[in-house]
């Protein structure tokens, strides 16, 4: 795939493709892999704090708009 668009690597590919201003200049902490299974856990470990909006017009939406605005 990279010999087909013109890349001598992935570095070189992504180079051509993502502007230095909004690469991450380090990589990422994600620490070790897991399996989807262990994935699926933690995820659904990071929700238990969560709670739901009790009714849908207290829930945030975010990107709207304004709901209220009549012209």
């Amino acid at each position: 795939m990279l010999k087909v668009v013109g890349a001598d690597s992935l570095e070189d590919l992504i180079s051509q493709t993502l502007p230095a201003s909004i690469r991450q200049p380090h990589p990422l902490n994600t620490g070790a892999a897991m399996s989807e299974a262990e994935a699926l856990d933690f995820l659904r470990g990071l929700g238990q704090g969560q709670r739901l909006a009790r009714r849908v017009d207290r829930a945030t939406r975010f990107g709207s708009g304004i709901a209220s605005y009549r012209p």
